[in-house]
């Protein structure tokens, strides 16, 4: 019979404590302590072996026994002493709903934190010297957190008190538009409520939003007073909530009256306090106005007749047609009393566009008949009057309608004509004839005044040419006359020829002529075909330089034509000979070309390469310099090499792609999982693609192979409708296809969280109310338990070290390690007690420290005592050959990996041994529970027996 475990003299759980022992097989096993208090009964297993846990045990000392029970036979180990220690646990009490705390327990002055899922912190607090601890609480509903010294803990839900519904808007009392009226405000997120009147009609009915807000729009409330009342419904409790009072006000009609032809307003009915404006068929704002407390509103008319329409607040109502009132006609010019030419005389002003009018004199006689053009201008040229007085009058026609107007009285003077005579190739002077005392001037077409003169009393004038050819035209008296052409005198044109030599072996490309000629003049050359090689003007320094190709190669005659002012004059400079140029050359190949072609010297090697040097395609140049090149496959920068030497880089892009992409698995429709949902299709090779959500949020991403099939894997997908889109990109084009809707149903992974060593729990998730059990390698059952509504489990951790592995209801998971925590080993002074009297010689002293640490025992004045090692147990002795008669403090140091602790060993009393010594025997483990006694700091008062002879 014996303990294995925990050790002996060491601390042990005052809560579900495993003590483990060998024994007789099949023995009845009780385990009690000293005082008869039984802790556990229950029986040694086949293999000799036994295991018990302790619910628990009071603080403290405790000496237990164990007793096996055999054949009607008591057999008890020798009592075994442990100290008793209080468990703190890593835990958080569940809030209740609307908790402005939340507390739990931990490790004395441990740091906990309670932080959101995201890792924001809520708040911190270290716990007491009791291990409790309290938090404030968050500030709305979601999933939490707790860290223990910064050991993460399980996530909890935190639900938020609810929200006190709330009607925002409109202000209680206000007044309310009677078709369509907008109610808004707050509440809890996902309870339901109904809008009702004083009589309890339901008017509107609705979910307060994920946000905590609402909003409801109410039509055809009735006239009058409006008592509104709320029903609230959170979690089946039913609130009623008063919304307040309101005006519900009349009915009002949005109309327009068609207004009549030249009326100055425009009325109608509308909504009191709304604004009615009218605009223009463009949009343009014409006038606008409130409408009146009884409905009622009138603007300021259009002043044009047109397309119109109102709007109501902004809404938009039906066209509608203005007409403004007939213009009256008007002659502007001349001016009534006015003196005018007998010919070509202009009447002109304005009238109702459309009308018809006509001109008369005083014997009635039509001078001009005509019709107001849509713009309300009109104009007449008369072209013959009487000379003498002219009494006008203007008869004018509006809708069948006729008006006489009486136009002014007039004098018609001797007729004068407005002429100007062709002037002459080079004439220095320009004449003609106008109406004696007027303005005559002379105009380029630009309007620059180049002359002027007053017509004389006979009607002629004359006037100083321009100097150049071009177009130009006379005003009289300011009236435009006609355009007329000015040829100056022709120019004398001289030429001269200077490079290259007539004769010489001329550049088949960019070959460049020079020479001499008249400035100004504009040059072309000419082959014998009169085929225009080059041209250009003789600057003003006399030179000329042009650059022609590509030349015909062979035999060139060269002529060379120039022209000035209109003027021609034609000069042959020679014969040359034109040789052939092999030019290296790339021609910019088109988006998604096949080939790329250019020129270069025939017989040598065009190669194209791409920017890292690869060779795309290559080959020889043709007799006749051209050559032509696969294309490259894809969008990049390139260049050529001519016969191993590098042209121009150039860029090269390829067709666009035509993008397709289907959706295979999963069907459209059909349910998919939480976590790890798959899904594969087919698409455009080289594409990269996303899955995206009703939300444009990113599922899932990849790129297509180039099978052209794909597949995905999309992890933690909303719960609930989904509806799924593909977005599509190759090469800058983007594509987006419907992959249609699907259903996601919730997922409860099994799983379970690595152990720390020494942890008590073994936690994970899986399927609510399934059972979740807690197996040794050899099938045996350590724990169980019952997984939460949440997905959560936690079971009681093995006692022992070894390979375990759950069970998901039935279904076994995979094996996981799991290793006790370390034995504590405590640094004591275990016999003989403090206090107590001891011998001065070969006196022997006990306690425990770590294995193999250094334990030196102290007299008051720091002289060695004894040294030694702890050995694999824990344990320590020493003995003392001599000590000095009479008080003896004591000093223990024990030195693990370098560091030193020391502590007292107490006081004590040596005295020296006599005949007949008296001294009681202890046993073994009830000395080791003294040391323990020790440790506690408590002593037990024994004192040695002396009896001295005398």
């Amino acid at each position: 019979m014996s303990f294995t475990s925990p050790a002996i003299n060491t601390n042990v759980a005052s809560e579900n404590q495993v003590f483990t022992g060998t024994g007789y097989p099949g023995a009845k096993l009780v385990l009690k302590t000293i005082e008869e208090l039984v802790l556990y009964e229950g029986t040694v297993g086949p293999d000799g072996t036994w295991s018990a846990k302790v619910p628990k045990m009071a603080l403290g000392i405790i000496r237990i026994n164990v007793v096996n029970y055999v054949n009607n036979k008591s057999y008890t180990l020798t009592p075994a002493w442990f100290n008793v220690v209080k468990v703190y646990k890593n835990s958080l009490n569940t809030p209740a709903k609307g908790a402005t705390t939340i507390t739990g327990t931990a490790n004395p002055y441990a740091t906990v934190i309670v932080y959101a899922q995201d890792g924001t912190k809520i708040s911190e607090v270290r716990a007491t010297v009791d291990g409790d601890w309290s938090l404030k609480a968050p500030t709305s509903t979601g999933t939490y957190y707790p860290t223990y010294n910064g050991t993460r803990g399980d996530n909890f839900t935190y639900t938020a008190a609810d929200v006190a519904f709330v009607v925002a808007s409109p202000a209680v009392g206000s007044d309310l538009s009677p078709k369509s009226q907008a109610f808004s405000g707050t509440g809890t997120p996902g309870s339901t409520y109904v809008l009702k009147n004083a009589a309890g009609t339901q008017l509107h009915s609705g979910t307060v939003a994920a946000n905590g807000s609402w909003s409801a729009t109410l039509t055809g409330l009735a006239e009058g007073t409006l008592k509104l009342t709320v029903v609230n419904t959170i979690d089946g409790a039913v609130k009623t909530v008063d919304g307040g009072q309101f005006t519900v006000l009349k009915d009002h009609k949005n109309s327009l009256n068609t207004p009549a032809k030249g009326a100055t307003t425009i009325t109608g009915t509308g909504i009191p306090g709304e604004t009615v404006a009218i605009l223009s068929a463009s949009g343009t704002k014409v006038s606008e106005a409130k409408v009146a407390a009884d409905g009622s509103w009138s603007l300021k008319a259009p002043t044009s007749t047109g397309t119109y329409y109102p709007t109501y607040n902004g809404t938009r109502g039906d066209n509608f047609t203005y007409t403004a009132a007939d213009a009256a006609f008007v002659l502007e010019t001349p001016s009534k009393g006015s003196t005018l030419n007998a010919k070509d005389q202009v009447f002109a002003g304005t009238g109702e566009p459309g009308s018809t009018y006509e001109l008369t004199n005083a014997s009635g006689t039509v001078l001009h008949r005509g019709t107001v053009a849509s713009n309300g201008n009109w104009y007449a040229k008369v072209a013959s009057l009487p000379e003498g007085s002219l009494k006008l009058t203007m008869l004018n026609t509006i809708d069948g309608k006729t008006s006489s107007i009486d136009g002014g009285t007039f004098t018609v003077r001797a007729a004068y004509k407005n002429s100007l005579n062709t002037p002459a190739k080079g004439a220095t002077t320009i004449t003609g004839t106008g109406i004696p005392g007027e303005t005559v001037a002379i105009l380029s077409a630009s309007g620059t005044k180049i002359s002027e003169a007053k017509v004389a009393a006979d009607g002629s004038w004359s006037l100083k040419a321009p100097t150049s050819t071009g177009t130009y035209y006379p005003t009289y008296n300011g009236t435009r006359g006609d355009n007329f052409t000015y040829t100056e005198t022709d120019p004398v044109l001289t030429f001269e020829y200077l490079t290259p030599k007539v004769g010489s072996d001329i550049s088949e490309t960019d070959q460049t002529f020079t020479g001499r000629g008249t400035p100004g003049a504009v040059y072309s050359l000419r082959d014998s075909r009169n085929v225009v090689l080059a041209r250009g003007t003789v600057s003003a320094n006399g030179n000329w330089s042009a650059t022609a190709g590509p030349l015909p190669v062979g035999g060139l005659k060269l002529t060379v034509l120039m022209t000035l002012n209109g003027a021609t004059q034609s000069y042959e400079v020679g014969n040359f000979t034109v040789l052939k140029d092999h030019k290296n050359s790339l021609n910019t190949p088109a988006k998604g070309a096949t080939t790329i072609t250019g020129t270069g010297i025939p017989g040598e090697t065009v190669a194209i390469l791409s920017a890292s040097g690869t060779n795309i395609s290559e080959a020889k140049v043709a007799a006749d310099g051209s050559w032509s090149l696969k294309a490259p496959t894809s969008t990049g920068t390139y260049y050529p090499t001519y016969n191993g030497t590098r042209g121009d880089n150039f860029t090269y892009t390829e067709a666009d792609p035509v993008l397709t992409f289907e959706l295979l698995t999963p069907k459209a429709g059909s349910t998919l999982s939480e976590l790890n949902q798959t899904f594969t299709g087919t698409g455009t090779p080289g594409a990269e693609y996303t899955l995206r959500d009703g939300r444009n949020v990113i599922l899932a991403s990849g790129k297509i192979p180039a099978s052209g099939t794909w597949s995905v894997t999309a992890d933690d997908l909303p719960v609930g409708a989904l509806s799924l889109t593909a977005q599509m990109t190759l090469r800058g084009e983007t594509h987006t296809v419907s992959l249609g809707s699907f259903t996601v149903a919730k997922d409860y992974p099994n799983s379970l969280n690595t152990p720390a060593k020494g942890d008590e729990a073994i936690t994970g998730t899986g399927t609510p109310g399934e059972v979740v059990s807690l197996h040794a390698a050899d099938g045996s059952k350590v724990s169980e338990s019952t997984v939460e509504p949440d997905g959560s489990w936690s079971l009681t951790a093995p006692t022992e070290s070894g390979s375990y592995y759950p069970s998901y209801g039935g279904e076994r998971g995979e094996d996981f390690g799991y290793e006790v925590a370390d034995p504590a080993y405590e640094f004591a002074l275990l016999t003989p007690s403090a206090g107590s009297e001891i011998s001065t010689e070969n006196q022997e002293f006990t306690g425990t420290a770590t294995p193999g640490s250094t334990v030196v025992l102290k007299d008051g004045n720091g002289n060695v005592l004894y040294e030694g090692e702890a050995d694999e147990a824990g344990n320590w002795s020493g003995t003392v050959p001599k000590l000095p008669e009479g008080p003896l403090h004591l000093t223990v140091d024990n030195t693990v990996e370098g560091v030193t602790t020391s502590i007292s060993g107490g006081e004590f009393l040596a005295v020296a041994e006599g005949n007949g010594e008296d001294t009681p025997v202890l046993d073994p483990a009830i000395a080791g529970g003294y040391g323990l006694l020790l440790a506690a700091g408590a002593a037990l008062g024994l004192r040695r027996n002396r009896k001295s002879e005398g």
